[in-house]
């Protein structure tokens, strides 16, 4: 290899190196992930929360699941600021709703008068109504980073066959 053939290898492994941080996600050994080489996601056992820290910055976000984590950080790399938001507060009110409804459950199990259970039951439908539609509006940004990542996947892939054929 002659010394300009290597400088073209350099050049194309440090661009190719450049593209995967676009697309990294690395889970490890001590169950935390990493995402994009900027977001380090970990669990917190106790609260069962997941904590984003994005390197470099005083930034921390606690979602619920690490599904919602996730999603919050790809609309975070593509700056997409009002999606970013409105995931934070799905998320946030989903899991309140979902001790609402826990809550009027038990209301309903150890309630004896049969009115206060009828408005617990409705109270604990209408809450499971919500939910359920902020649950649909949280997993369409879902699927819309999963797509993303999807489309980074494969224009990745095309760049490293170009790459190889040359």
């Amino acid at each position: 290899m002659n010394k300009n053939d290597k400088k073209i290898a350099d050049f194309f492994y440090r661009e190719y190196e450049n593209k995967t941080k676009d697309i990294s996600i690395f889970r490890n050994t001590d169950g935390s992930y990493e995402l994009y080489d900027k977001y380090i996601i970990t669990e917190n056992k106790t609260s069962k929360k997941y904590l984003i820290q994005k390197r470099a910055t005083h930034l921390e976000k606690n979602f619920s699941s690490l599904k919602n984590a996730v999603t919050w950080c790809v609309f975070e790399k593509y700056n997409k600021i009002n999606e970013m938001k409105r995931i934070e507060q799905l998320d946030g009110t989903i899991e309140s709703m979902e001790s609402s409804i826990v809550r009027y459950k038990t209301l309903i199990h150890k309630t004896k008068d049969q009115e206060y259970r009828l408005i617990y039951s409705a109270k604990l439908s209408n809450d499971e109504i919500k939910k359920a539609a902020l649950v649909e509006e949280l997993l369409g940004f879902i699927n819309d980073a999963k797509l993303w990542q999807e489309k980074l996947f494969v224009k990745n892939a095309k760049n490293k066959t170009r790459m190889i054929n040359i």
